[in-house]
C-alpha cells in the first residue's frame, strides 16, 4: 500500500446571511473537514453571528476559490494543496 503525504493551506473561511433558527435566536455556526472518507476535525463554534470566520473542506490539488451556496447563507474560502 502506497502512503502519500500532503500539505493542506486553507485561506479565507467565513461564510455571509446564515440564518438562526424558527424563534429568532441568531446561528452559532461551525465547519467539519473532510477530505474523501477521512475526517479531519472540525472549527470552533461561532456563537451568534450569521457572518463567521475561520481559521481552518473537500479538497484537490492546486489553489483554489470555493463558494458553496447554503439554503440559509454562503460560505467561501481558498485553499492550496501541494504534492
Amino acid at each position: 500500500m502506497l502512503l502519500l503525504h500532503a500539505g493542506v493551506r486553507v485561506f479565507g473561511l467565513h461564510a455571509r446571511d446564515l440564518t438562526g433558527d424558527p424563534a429568532g435566536n441568531k446561528p452559532d455556526p461551525y465547519v467539519k473537514v473532510w477530505c474523501g472518507s477521512a475526517y479531519g476535525g472540525q472549527t470552533e463554534y461561532r456563537k451568534d453571528t450569521t457572518h463567521p470566520m475561520y481559521m481552518v473542506c473537500r479538497v484537490q490539488y492546486g489553489s483554489l476559490a470555493v463558494t458553496c451556496y447554503l439554503n440559509k447563507g454562503t460560505v467561501f474560502y481558498r485553499y492550496e494543496l501541494l504534492q
